[in-house]
């Protein structure tokens, strides 16, 4: 049975360098394809030589299906589509990385079942055992963060409060102004544009937030960069 890569112009391999490495070393019979058979120029720069095209890969044989990250305007057609709903019903491991699950979630494969692309709400925490919070980040685009806000929705910390902190419930993590000392002082990020990794670290929040008593504390993300945008909230429960 083999393990398939779709790969495509923008494709990010540093995304499956390691898990390819590990697969060959295991023994797996890796197949890597692209729609249409012909070499594929992947983000970091790299000529890649694939297999065979996506329509001459039997269904049959195979066993797990993967789809890295990148700019996936041009592999989100009808034919791929169809093709992972095929592998769907015939119960492959279907995976997708960074941009590669957006694929996944317009095919339909994630319809009904959980995962961080059919919710807008990738941590809650709820009770008082949370001490730390860090999201880390990743654009995929060689040019980085365009744009990154933040914005808060918390009934303990509106624009009054945020403002004795140095904060605000809206803010522009690439082009923050007056907030650099208020953000510096949290340890928050600032001035990220151009950036491709981002620490985004409220652990100086989640004690405070303990302190205010019950509640329920939003942090929405919205970034941007030459793949598009993309909005995703923290939400933190005492």
């Amino acid at each position: 049975m083999k393990d398939v890569f779709l790969l495509y112009d923008t494709s990010c391999l540093f995304e499956i360098v390691i898990l390819n490495y590990f697969m060959s070393l295991t023994g797996c019979e890796i197949i890597y394809c692209s729609l249409d058979g012909q070499p594929v120029r992947a983000t970091e720069g790299y000529s890649v030589n694939v297999d065979m095209a996506l329509k001459d890969v039997d269904p049959q044989q195979i066993r797990s299906f993967i789809v890295p990250g990148g700019d996936i305007t041009s592999i989100d057609t009808d034919e791929v589509r169809t093709y992972l709903q095929e592998l769907k019903s015939r119960k492959v491991l279907i995976g997708g990385i960074c941009a590669g699950v957006d694929l996944l979630a317009h095919a339909g494969i994630l319809d009904s079942l959980e995962s961080t692309q059919s919710s807008d709400l990738d941590i809650v925490n709820d009770g008082p055992s949370l001490t730390s919070c860090v999201l880390n980040v990743h654009s995929s685009s060689a040019d980085g963060f365009t744009e990154f806000i933040c914005d808060i929705d918390s009934p303990k910390l509106d624009e009054e409060e945020l403002s004795g902190m140095g904060l605000s419930t809206h803010m522009d993590l690439v082009n923050p102004g007056n907030l650099v000392d208020g953000l510096g002082g949290l340890g928050l990020p600032y001035n990220v544009g151009g950036k491709t990794d981002v620490k985004f670290d409220i652990s100086q929040f989640v004690g405070l937030l303990g302190m205010l008593g019950e509640g329920e504390h939003h942090f929405i993300i919205t970034v941007t960069d030459a793949n598009g945008t993309t909005s995703k909230t923290l939400k933190i429960k005492f």
